[in-house]
C-alpha cells in the first residue's frame, strides 16, 4: 500500500471556534521505529506550541500510521488547555456507504481502520472516536461541512458514519430473538 500521510490537527481557542489548523507533514519514507518516533515528536511539538491538541483529523489509509498517532495521541490530549470536546477522526472515501455497496475504491487494509476506531471508543470513552466515510465524488467543500456536523454530534456512541449525497449511514445492532433469524 503506498503510504499518503496526511494529518491535520485542530485547537480550539476559548469559546470553541477554531484556533489553530496545522496540516502535519510526515516523511512517507519512514518506516518503523523511525516513524514512530517522528508521529511522537510531532504530536508533542503541535501539543507545545498550541496548548495541547484538541481533534485530530487523519486523511491517511495506512492503518500503521493511524495505529501509531493513536499510541500518542492521548498524551497530546491530556496536554490541552481548551475545555473542548477531544475527537480521533479518520476520514476515508470508499463508497460513502462504509465500503458495503460494493463499489469504490476500497482495499482489505481499510477495515483495520474502521476496527481501530471502534476500539479507541472502548478505550476512550471520553473522546469522540469516528470513521467518516464520504463519497468519493462529494465536492470538499461539502465534506467539509459534515466532518464539522459530525464533530457536533451529541450521540458519541457512534464510531462508523458514512455520506453518500443526502444520506448519511450508520451501523447499529439490534437484538435478536433466536439463533435462527
Amino acid at each position: 500500500m503506498e503510504k499518503d500521510i496526511r494529518l491535520t490537527v485542530i485547537q480550539y481557542q476559548t469559546g470553541g471556534s477554531v484556533g489553530h489548523t496545522r496540516r502535519v507533514a510526515i516523511d512517507p519514507a519512514l518506516a518503523g521505529d523511525a516513524l514512530d518516533a517522528e508521529i511522537k515528536d510531532v504530536l508533542k511539538r503541535t501539543g507545545e506550541a498550541h496548548g495541547g491538541v484538541d481533534v485530530f483529523l487523519s486523511f491517511s489509509r495506512d492503518p500503521l500510521v493511524n495505529f501509531l498517532v493513536a499510541k500518542h495521541l492521548m498524551r497530546a490530549f491530556r496536554q490541552s488547555i481548551h475545555p473542548a470536546r477531544k475527537a480521533f477522526l479518520v476520514v476515508t472515501h470508499l463508497d460513502g456507504r462504509l465500503g458495503v455497496s460494493g463499489e469504490g475504491n476500497w482495499q482489505p487494509d481499510d477495515g483495520s481502520l474502521f476496527g481501530l476506531v471502534k476500539t479507541l471508543a472502548q478505550e476512550w470513552p471520553q473522546v469522540l472516536c469516528r470513521a467518516v466515510d464520504f463519497a468519493p465524488a462529494m465536492p470538499l467543500p461539502r465534506q467539509s461541512q459534515l466532518l464539522l456536523q459530525e464533530l457536533q454530534d451529541a450521540d458519541t456512541r457512534i464510531a462508523e458514519v458514512g455520506w453518500s449525497p443526502g444520506q448519511r449511514w450508520t451501523i447499529r445492532l439490534e437484538p435478536t430473538h433466536g439463533a435462527d433469524q
